[in-house]
């Protein structure tokens, strides 16, 4: 296979276009262009017929990179709150009391946030550990709590 000297062929990889300039390939070992970056190649007899015209195949210095297809992870549904057993919904973390979201009586789903937690300058939602219904809040607005303590119990 004979190229003249410095021809631009477009070649389609994996569904990628490419422009590749070849240098003059009288010789086994020959740089080509490929969208601007230089790559080492060798032409190679085919081996099919005697008198057949070489097929090349690259030997690539560099690889060519590919850029990775982005994954997004979305929650299926919110974490509700870590630190529960039973009924009770626990405080994960020692803070204060900004705002309760629920009543006594009130239907709550899982995940449903309860109250905001402030700790370390930072507003937490606790959420419902399950389905249920409000049956005690343990807990008011500005109170402080300590890791663990009781705020809602759940039926």
């Amino acid at each position: 296979m004979k190229i003249k000297e410095k021809q631009a062929i477009k070649i389609r990889v994996n569904g990628n276009l490419y422009e590749v300039e070849v240098q003059d390939s009288s010789a086994t070992a020959m740089t080509v262009l490929v969208n601007g970056k230089a790559y080492q190649v060798e032409i190679e007899s085919s081996g099919e017929e005697p008198g057949a015209a070489p097929v090349p195949k690259p030997v690539v210095s560099t690889p060519v990179a590919t850029a990775p297809t982005p994954v997004l992870i979305k929650p299926a549904v919110p974490a509700p709150s870590p630190v529960a057993d039973g009924g009770v919904v626990r405080a994960p973390m020692p803070g204060t009391i900004l705002e309760i979201l629920v009543k006594v009586g009130d239907k709550v789903k899982y995940g449903q946030p309860l109250c905001q937690l402030e700790a370390m300058k930072m507003k937490n939602a606790i959420r419902a550990n399950r389905d249920g219904e409000i049956r005690a809040v343990h807990v008011s607005v500005g109170e402080t709590v300590a890791y663990n303590s009781p705020l809602f119990t759940l039926e």
